[in-house]
């Protein structure tokens, strides 16, 4: 897996907190109308559980991890959701 390859993957994995912050922003910063809101919001969760999903699959094939670990490493992800993908990312993947 190249560089560039797995910097979209970090990307796609950080995404859910940028999304955060422009949703935040909303109020400073309009939508064009309430149909971009909806499909913006409905792409984001598709993306969350798209990186989700990859994770999963990804622990589940790594032969590095041993047992235990993995179990460790799905309990990390189910609590803190973006940031352990973002730490797995950075042992395992980069």
């Amino acid at each position: 897996m190249g560089k560039v390859l797995k910097l979209l993957f970090l990307l796609i994995t950080v995404w859910p907190i940028m999304y955060l912050v422009i949703f935040i922003l909303n109020g400073i910063m309009e939508f064009s109308s309430f149909n971009t809101l909806v499909v913006f919001h409905f792409a984001s969760g598709a993306i969350g559980l798209g990186v989700l999903i990859f994770y999963f699959n990804e622990l589940y094939h790594n032969h590095l991890i041993k047992r235990q670990s993995k179990m460790k490493w799905l309990i990390l992800f189910l609590f803190t959701g973006t940031f352990g993908f973002i730490l797995y990312w950075k042992k395992y993947i980069w």
